[in-house]
Formats: C-alpha cells, sequence, structure tokens
C-alpha cells in the first residue's frame, strides 16, 4: 500500500513517495507518505514504514515500525 496521504487532527497532509528501480514491496507493506526508498531496498511482509523516512541503498527493512535488519 503506498499512502501518499493522510488525515492528522483534523487536517489533510500529502507528500510524495519516491521509490528507485529494484526495490520489492512485499504483500501488505505499507509505505507513508514523505518517504524515499533507494534503490534494491526490499520491505518485508507486512512492514510499516513510517512517514518521512529514507531507506538507504541495498538494506531490508522489517516490523511494525519498520527498521532495518541489513545494511550494505
Amino acid at each position: 500500500v503506498l499512502q501518499s496521504h493522510s488525515l492528522e487532527q483534523g487536517l489533510f497532509k500529502s507528500d510524495y513517495i519516491e521509490i528507485a528501480d529494484q526495490c520489492t514491496l512485499e504483500s501488505n507493506a505499507f509505505i507513508h507518505y514523505g518517504t524515499k526508498v533507494e534503490g534494491k531496498v526490499l520491505v518485508g511482509l507486512d512492514a510499516f514504514v513510517m512517514k518521512g523516512e529514507t531507506l538507504a541503498e541495498k538494506t531490508i527493512w522489517r516490523g511494525n515500525p519498520a527498521s532495518t535488519v541489513t545494511k550494505p
């Protein structure tokens, strides 16, 4: 799910989601607005990427909230 907008405390907020080449978003992964996913990133099953995160190239992210489990 790519969620590029949200209603927060009665205010509508939105921003871009940038996803580079060769990324994998597994089933039920949730990417919130304002996020940048660099190249060759894997976002795992049911992971929740918080707004404003930058996912560094060649990393794997899992969990809720998502955190990196590997680094290049």
